[in-house]
């Protein structure tokens, strides 16, 4: 009998010492160093192999390493579904595709599953579903409608909802038309053990439910969180007890790990087993808990996965990357991989290769070329966890050459050039021909001025004016008025030589040109038989009339014709006036007289056989002179009666400085 007892004792405290030897392989994760007491409410593993945890302080990435937080909201429950992860929380949907983040409103999300190729969402006001970036509400009936949705199980062909107003089911076929209720209690979680439901309720009480109809259940005293089946056990996560162990056969009680025989903490709110076999706990302010298996031998080929590819320093979308087709300019590439495991992060290498051999093996994930030659390149990547190996990234990508170097630019460029040179060639000759063409029209001008002239020089003083000068003089001489006579001769003498020595110069200074016209005005005044006052005015802008050059007798042809043609012979106060002034770098000359007016004098000279052509030969040697000249005979208007002629024109500034 104390053989016996001794066997047992021995036995007892052997089996202990291995229970505790197995529950001892356990590490504790702070998430966060800043928010150490972080509660866990869900975590999930996508296909890279990051571990996820769905926090009070947002959404945490593991790669076996270091944690990063991805978002601050409180994620309620999280779900992976091939390259994208979707996190649910208090007032919208998060979806992760390539490390970009896009969000949706909706109801507060409790769970997120995918049923075929549809996911679901249970929220606190029904069921959506998410397709096509959008959320679409389910209307199903009141009962599901209004109901917080805690979890949706498909097994088989039927699909099972778990909410606060009981437990449904109907066929996956019928689609929500043929809604069953199991149980009117509260349900939070629903698991699948070979061809039961376990489905957790609000008591405490898990119900097994088998052909629609709860056959039996798993009562505990403690409050229970969660429950999740690994390999033949149901392990049961509890609020201030740890772990509850119950065989998945018969549901019989078969451990617990708590405080007491473990580091782990009591308050867990949720289990999840990944890919290694290994068990991740979360819990209730108190950050994550790993269990993980004694022989961690490596067996598992490692997945290595394109996370980014960048151009030119801008990241470029990679779904369905087949062949890249870059510009000459697109010479500088980046590639960044990832393999990722939560056991053996530290022995992660890679090597790549470009057109070549592979690289020595390192723990950098991420390459750059700089400056590639335009060409078609090939890259490859792969990673490796010990001997193993894992998949090879290829990636094809084509340089273009620069359109410098391309056919068609040489093409195009060899005609530019002949274009380029014919036109030259063209142009050469067709400035040649404007040039020969403004030879002759400079020769010709120049040759039409000399005639002008030679004209004005025939016409600088009429010879009906040089007859009258003389008669007077002769009239002056029978009269006895000696005097008079000689200053007559005197100031006729001096008109000649002025006229005489202008005419052989092109320009003369505005203070010769108006001792001209003076002289000539007080000899008309002394012959003629018309009495007037004439008036020499200036307005020159501080300019000194000995500075400022004008072709000679270039106004007196006009004076002439006023005091000729408009002034009447019994009128008493006929009058002239000359005004020079200077406007805007022009010298602009009026001349204005208070005769019989343009128009009526043009009609006396009609009716006349003699025509002055001095008046005309004028005008065009104005127009000659420049292109930017201005001409104007016009009538002075007072009252609608005709008050006499205005002759205005103006032509270049010229000053001898």
């Amino acid at each position: 009998m104390k053989t016996f007892t001794k066997i047992v004792v021995l036995f007892f405290y052997c089996t202990c010492f291995l229970s505790n030897a197995q529950v001892q392989n356990i590490k504790h994760f702070f998430i966060d160093k800043n928010q150490s007491n972080l509660t866990v409410n869900d975590i999930t593993q996508d296909n890279i192999g990051y571990l996820w945890q769905a926090t009070e302080a947002g959404l945490y990435q593991y790669d076996g390493i270091s944690f990063t937080q991805k978002t601050t909201e409180n994620c309620k429950t999280i779900f992976a579904k091939n390259d994208t992860l979707f996190a649910g929380t208090e007032s919208e949907l998060l979806v992760f595709t390539n490390e970009e983040l896009t969000t949706f409103k909706s109801k507060s999300i409790q769970k997120i599953v995918q049923i075929n190729d549809t996911i679901y969402l249970g929220t606190t006001q029904g069921i959506a579903i998410y397709k096509n970036s959008t959320i679409t509400p389910l209307k199903i009936n009141n009962a599901i409608d209004f109901a917080v949705i805690n979890d949706i199980l498909k097994v088989g062909n039927c699909i099972y909802i778990a909410s606060n107003n009981g437990l449904w089911t109907f066929k996956s076929s019928e689609k929500f038309k043929k809604l069953r209720k199991i149980s009117d209690n509260s349900f939070s979680k629903l698991i699948e053990n070979r061809k039961h439901i376990l489905a957790l309720n609000s008591k405490g009480i898990i119900e097994v439910v088998m052909n629609n109809k709860s056959i039996d259940t798993i009562t505990s005293k403690v409050v229970i969180n969660d429950l999740f089946k690994i390999d033949n056990e149901i392990w049961i996560t509890t609020n201030g007890f740890g772990i509850y162990i119950y065989n998945a056969n018969d549901y019989s009680f078969e451990r617990k790990i708590n405080k007491y025989n473990s580091t782990i903490s009591d308050k867990l709110t949720t289990i999840y087993l990944d890919k290694d076999k290994t068990i991740w706990l979360g819990t209730h302010k108190n950050g994550l808990f790993k269990i993980y298996k004694k022989n961690n031998s490596i067996n598992q080929k490692p997945t290595l996965k394109l996370n980014s590819v960048t151009i030119n320093f801008n990241k470029v979308t990679i779904d369905n990357i087949s062949k890249l087709q870059l510009s000459s300019k697109e010479n500088n590439i980046s590639f960044s991989y990832k393999t990722v495991s939560l056991t053996h992060a530290n022995e992660i290498k890679y090597r790549y290769k470009l057109n070549g051999s592979y690289s020595n093996w390192s723990k950098s994930n991420t390459i750059d070329f700089a400056n590639l030659k335009a060409a078609t390149y090939q890259f490859y990547a792969q990673s490796k966890i010990g001997n193993q190996l894992s998949n090879e990234i290829y990636i094809p990508f084509v340089i273009d050459l620069p359109f410098y170097k391309k056919g068609w630019f040489y093409l195009l460029s060899a005609t530019v050039f002949f274009g380029l040179l014919f036109l030259m060639m063209e142009l050469r000759f067709q400035k040649k021909q404007k040039e020969n063409q403004q030879k002759i029209k400079d020769l010709q001008l120049q040759n039409h001025l000399i005639s002008l002239e030679q004209k004005a020089l025939q016409l600088q003083m009429n010879p009906h004016f040089i007859f009258n000068v003389l008669n007077g003089i002769k009239a002056f001489g029978n009269n006895g008025e000696i005097a008079t006579m000689n200053e007559t001769i005197s100031q006729f003498s001096v008109l000649l030589r002025s006229i005489l020595n202008n005419s052989r110069i092109e320009e003369i200074s505005l203070k010769e040109e108006i001792n001209v016209i003076e002289n000539y005005l007080i000899l008309e005044q002394k012959i003629n038989p018309k009495s007037f006052k004439y008036h020499i005015k200036t307005a020159l802008n501080t300019i000194d009339i000995e500075e400022i050059l004008v072709p000679p007798m270039l106004v007196q042809p006009f004076i002439e014709n006023s005091i000729k043609h408009g002034f009447q012979p019994n009128k008493n106060n006929n009058i002239i006036t000359i005004l020079f002034e200077i406007k805007h770098r022009f010298l602009h000359c009026t001349i204005i007289d208070n005769g019989i007016g343009f128009h009526q004098t043009k009609k006396q000279n009609n009716n006349k056989i003699h025509k002055s052509v001095a008046l005309e030969i004028t005008k065009e040697r104005i127009i000659n002179l420049s292109s930017k000249h201005s001409f104007s005979i016009e009538e002075v208007i007072t009252h609608t009666i005709v008050c006499g002629t205005k002759v205005w024109f103006k032509i270049p500034l010229k000053t001898d400085y």
